[in-house]
């Protein structure tokens, strides 16, 4: 969706991806080539960043530039603050968070003018037409297809917005947390930090819209709520609580318009109900059968350990009917699935071959597009859910041998290269965040020296931050190293 930005903008941001690509020098000349563009044109978006963007932090010499990168932020700060500053998608959050918003009232709130805004929304609905929705004017309003129009709003509000971060006014968050819990509590749904920060950003959407009006189809779910809320007793005064917070009734309706697509019966909460499903439905144990053979024919192939086999299948089960539901199948301007598959091919071509065609033919198998973008989010859901895939590949590669040599005495060597295999092995102990609620009093509370995110986090006073854009370049592992050398200096007696 970087159509929607205007020509400075793109390029602004070319520019940042590129130096954040680049860990070395680059010339201004070489990059008004690469960004066709002059040398002054670049001076000025390098003042642009000084000026406004602190967290890129350009250093300068004869040899050129690069980007002195920031231990607790990165790029994707880079793409929040264009959609914070771009007036085409402040133009589009403000029609959707305040249906039937006047003209008038537009221009005063973008300080553009009236034949602006105009020629601006129709700019912007020629893009949106591939999306099947559009602008209207007179009273402002989002109309076409309702599934498409919260989709777009998904991948927006999820990568303009930090999980730390409340963009909706009209909601009251408070509310919607006690809602939300009591529905992952009634379903046992398996929702840590980053999954629930997902949940709440879809769920928003969806309450937002159904507040305005706009429904989504809803045949594929079967559960009739009128027939159960009556029994819920013990969650009568969240119940209260939310609607009275966020204007809304409890009912049937509500209930399936919220949690689309959580409720479908083609999603599956665990892996028992996904085999209940296959005795009767033909189609899906054909499904799931072909999925059992591609992944234990990738793991003999490449000889890797299948250990949670079953965790995979499921997962990229519900990410099949997922995609285009929620907002880690597509986005709005980081391709977040591209830059993880380019990083995979990068490092292991081989595996990336196999496990690109073997998704492929799943998806052909399903009936979803072979199209890149699909392929790209199936293949980041089977990597981040196969345990212990990225260490086993890692560890085909042959050892990196250090050869140690004093030419005091043999011991001596014997004593470095216990340094060494001490720093790489036993120095730390790694743990993994798993609670659904992460904001400035869980930080204060938590007991670690260094936080690892691959999303921007604020300065923190209690611990030490390093952000991962992807998967860890040996750059972001040298920003640990550092980290861990200076807690170990600043431990010293």
């Amino acid at each position: 969706m970087r159509h929607l930005l205007n020509q400075t903008e793109n390029r602004q941001l070319l520019l940042a991806e590129i130096l954040q690509d680049k860990d070395d020098w680059i010339t201004l000349s070489e990059l008004s080539k690469i960004l066709d563009c002059s040398v002054r044109v670049l001076k000025d978006d390098l003042a642009h960043f000084k000026n406004n963007f602190t967290e890129l932090a350009i250093e300068t010499s004869n040899n050129g530039i690069r980007l002195n990168k920031i231990n607790n932020t990165g790029l994707k700060s880079f793409y929040q603050h264009i959609l914070h500053h771009s007036t085409a998608y402040n133009l589009l959050e403000i029609i959707f968070l305040e249906e039937h918003i006047s003209v008038v009232d537009l221009i005063e709130r973008l300080y553009v003018s009236s034949s602006t805004i105009y020629r601006l929304i129709d700019q912007i609905n020629e893009v949106l037409e591939e999306r099947n929705f559009k602008i209207e004017t007179n009273p402002c309003r989002i109309v076409g297809s309702e599934s498409d129009i919260r989709y777009f709003f998904y991948n927006f509000f999820h990568e303009k917005y930090s999980g730390l971060e409340w963009p909706y006014p009209n909601l009251d968050e408070n509310g919607l947390d006690l809602f939300l819990n009591f529905f992952i509590k009634f379903t046992h749904m398996d929702a840590d930090f980053a999954y629930y920060n997902i949940f709440k950003t879809v769920s928003a959407v969806n309450l937002i819209r159904y507040k305005q009006g706009h429904f989504v189809n809803i045949s594929n779910i079967h559960v009739n709520f009128d027939e159960i809320i009556p029994d819920l007793t013990v969650y009568q005064e969240t119940f209260s609580y939310f609607e009275e917070t966020n204007q809304v009734k409890v009912d049937n309706m509500l209930i399936q318009q919220i949690f689309t697509p959580y409720i479908s019966e083609e999603f599956s909460l665990n892996y028992e109900r996904l085999i209940e499903k296959t005795k009767t439905q033909q189609k899906l144990s054909t499904e799931v059968a072909f999925l059992d053979d591609m992944l234990e024919d990738l793991s003999k192939t490449h000889q890797l350990s299948l250990n949670n086999k079953e965790t995979v299948l499921l997962n990229i089960m519900n990410a099949a009917y997922l995609e285009y539901k929620e907002p880690r199948s597509g986005y709005i301007l980081h391709n977040h699935n591209l830059e993880f598959a380019s990083k995979i091919e990068s490092e292991f071509p081989f595996f990336y071959k196999n496990l690109y065609q073997a998704t492929k033919n799943y998806r052909q198998l399903i009936g979803k597009p072979l199209i890149d973008d699909g392929i790209f989010f199936m293949m980041y859901t089977i990597f981040i859910f196969w345990e212990d895939l990225l260490p086993e590949l890692r560890r085909k590669f042959d050892k990196i041998k250090i050869l140690v040599i004093s030419d005091q005495h043999v011991s001596h060597s014997k004593t470095i290269k216990d340094i060494i295999e001490y720093e790489f092995n036993e120095q730390i102990v790694v743990e993994v965040f798993n609670e659904m609620k992460l904001d400035s009093v869980v930080f204060k509370t938590l007991p670690h020296d260094i936080i690892v995110a691959n999303f921007p986090l604020p300065v923190l006073e209690n611990c030490r931050t390093v952000y991962v854009e992807n998967l860890p370049t040996f750059f972001d592992l040298s920003k640990i190293r550092k980290q861990v050398d200076d807690i170990i200096l600043e431990r010293m007696p």
